[in-house]
């Protein structure tokens, strides 16, 4: 996104972004966005929120954690406030016959270590990877 609004291809790809019904995102949470992702991907919720679009998530990452993966707390509550509320108006009108499975044992996925949200500092080191024991 950041090269679009450099090339002037920014507006067609936000188009592109908002016009699917529902936009899947996969693996959500792997690494911590820096500040222009974190806007970015603000816009693009923001924007799916008011044309009443979906976004479906799937990550490895507990919820209770997302706000970790967003570099300034106030725009990770503005995100997370928006999927919320779209979800509860989805949830609303499907029935609730989800299932979850929660899989037991250790993980063989490498997982990658957070900083807080308000932690200042370099996010170079967030594609640093530890194996779980």
């Amino acid at each position: 996104m950041t090269i679009g609004k450099g090339d002037g291809s920014y507006n067609k790809l936000m188009r592109d972004l908002v016009k699917p019904d529902l936009l899947i995102l996969d693996d959500f949470g792997m690494k911590q966005m820096d500040l222009p992702m974190t806007q970015d991907f603000l816009e693009v919720v923001e924007e799916r929120y008011h044309h009443q679009r979906a976004i479906a998530i799937s990550a490895q990452l507990p919820v209770k954690e997302w706000p970790s993966v967003f570099k300034d707390p106030t725009i990770a509550d503005a995100v997370l406030d928006r999927i919320v509320r779209n979800a509860d108006a989805v949830l609303d009108r499907i029935v609730r016959n989800a299932y979850r499975f929660d899989l037991k044992g250790p993980s063989r996925r490498p997982t990658v270590e957070h900083q807080p949200a308000d932690a200042g500092g370099d996010s170079s080191n967030a594609n640093n990877y530890t194996e779980e024991k």
